[in-house]
């Protein structure tokens, strides 16, 4: 197949019974029936929306964690964590039916409390959002998401927070689809390392010659969201997709349920290790779950080079709850995490290496599960909510980051959201770095579980490095505890690059080297 870019622009679309041909300028590619063409570099727009201190009647309740207790109905949660291990959650409340507004909450004691002073909303006016996605880069500071609207309105909209922890930053930018596409009805977005960002929609397509009901369509941006962003197209011609999620580690990961011309629903993957010379054509497509039943429902983690995906199967006859795993993105091995004769609902995972946490919803009750062996054996289920049978048993009203769960629940009359530690993980953060004579970092576990031999690493880059050039090692830092790594002796002269690795996380400094001095390290 010939992934050879040959222009910028389609001029025209030709569907044959063995491919598609897309004509650039002249110059004509073909392609197979679900492959990709390219959408080009787009500038997203700004909207004048900002957001707003707001606060909540709060009324804590016995047993799980409140996070929300405000009389209108919050569901459709997504969940991250800062650089200090503090959870936050966004979600959607909805006034009336013409009112829906996106709330971010915040924790600043790992989840012990929520104080109503650490609640901010979008006021959307005249946009009825819903369903919201969050994902943080590296820095643990810079926090990229998406949502949807009530009404299918042609835009795909993107949350850009510069600093998680001051909403003066944030904005809103998006992409406007009116001419090529009449509706935008599901979104996803990922972040990978320190500047990566990709946002995936469901949408129709029209080319001018041609109309494709349900798409795929994935932008990417490797600056933070600025200047200008790449797309593709994934051609859809043999069912609709839904329920689309996103992650990255090593590579960016796009899941989506599609259904096929027999009626039966599988799993489908969209990947690539994304930089700045990505194109179109260094995406990749693959199959994850597909069975005798139907797969459906997706949840995607990504932890270095391996992606967990969880769903539902109902080949016995009710709904179970499996995993597919990969390193590569074309070949998924396939994994029991909980059958019984009850249906296991709609699951969420959060992987770090070969360890996991998924949760699922069971009888109107959050169970949650862990494997320490890159997702071939679980442990029992156990029960999370105190309070028996009052999670919201839906798509999108639970999440899970690291050991941290949430989840949707009416226990009080209507949806309200809680919060609770359902695992046990290790998480590793840069805290500081600093120069002098070489390089040294400051770490920090900011999980709840101690973490044992982590991989680490510094490489100085340069014009003229002669000794030091890159020191690597392991080490282990208990729940709580904190730790120093250097990189010993360096000698160099003139700008220098620092890039630090610690397990699957990266980031990069610059410097000035004058000999063993290592000087403006930041």
């Amino acid at each position: 197949m010939n992934k050879k870019i040959v222009g910028m622009f389609v001029c025209m679309l030709l569907i044959s019974t063995t491919g598609i041909s897309v004509s650039f300028a002249g110059n004509i590619v073909t392609r197979s029936i679900d492959n990709a063409m390219p959408l080009g570099h787009e500038t997203p727009l700004t909207k004048d929306i900002k957001p707003i201190r707001n606060t909540n009647d709060f009324y804590p309740l016995p047993m799980d964690t409140q996070v929300s207790s405000a009389p209108e109905e919050e569901t459709h949660l997504s969940c991250a964590k800062d650089g200090d291990g503090n959870p936050f959650v966004i979600y959607d409340k909805k006034y009336d039916i013409s009112t829906s507004n996106l709330i971010t909450q915040f924790s600043s004691d790992k989840g012990a409390s929520w104080p109503e002073d650490l609640i901010v909303e979008w006021n959307m006016e005249d946009i009825i959002a819903i369903n919201p996605d969050i994902s943080m880069l590296s820095d643990n500071i810079f926090a990229f998401g998406t949502f949807e609207t009530a009404g299918q309105e042609p835009e795909v909209d993107m949350l850009i927070y510069p600093d998680i922890a001051d909403p003066e930053t944030w904005q809103i930018t998006y992409f406007d689809r009116t001419g090529t596409s009449s509706y935008v009805y599901e979104t996803a977005a990922a972040t990978k390392g320190e500047n990566t960002v990709a946002i995936a929609c469901l949408l129709d397509y029209d080319t001018g010659e041609e109309y494709f009901e349900n798409t795929i369509l994935i932008n990417w941006n490797c600056n933070r969201g600025e200047d200008t962003w790449p797309g593709v197209y994934w051609l859809n011609t043999q069912g609709p997709y839904s329920h689309l999620t996103g992650d990255a580690g090593e590579k960016i990961f796009f899941c989506a349920e599609q259904e096929q011309t027999d009626g039966r629903y599988s799993i489908k993957a969209y990947y690539c290790n994304v930089t700045e010379t990505t194109v179109y054509s260094d995406w990749d497509s693959g199959s994850v779950a597909g069975s005798r039943g139907n797969c459906t429902n997706p949840d995607i983690s990504v932890s270095g080079n391996r992606a967990y995906c969880v769903y539902m199967d109902d080949k016995n006859g009710n709904q179970d709850v499996y995993v597919a795993t990969t390193t590569s993105g074309s070949y998924w091995n396939k994994y029991v995490i909980a059958e019984s004769p009850d249906d296991e609902l709609y699951p969420v995972i959060s992987a770090n290496g070969d360890e996991a946490v998924c949760t699922f919803i069971k009888n109107n009750n959050l169970y949650v599960t862990e494997t320490k062996d890159a997702g071939k054996t679980w442990s029992d289920p156990v029960k999370v909510n105190d309070d028996t049978g009052s999670v919201i048993s839906e798509y999108g009203s639970i999440d899970i980051i690291d050991a941290y769960g949430f989840w949707a629940s009416n226990r009080e009359g209507n949806n309200d959201i809680f919060f609770e530690e359902v695992g046990q993980f290790s998480e590793v953060v840069i805290d500081e770095i600093s120069g002098g004579m070489g390089i040294k970092v400051s770490l920090s576990n900011v999980g709840n579980a101690d973490a044992e031999e982590i991989p680490w690493s510094i490489t100085i880059d340069g014009k003229l490095v002669f000794s030091g050039a890159e020191t690597s090692g392991t080490i282990s830092i208990p729940a709580g505890g904190s730790a120093t790594i250097n990189s010993g002796f360096v000698l160099a002269i003139g700008k220098i690059t620092i890039t630090v690795t610690v397990d699957s996380k990266t980031l990069t400094f610059s410097g000035f080297a004058l000999g063993p001095f290592l000087l403006n390290v930041s």
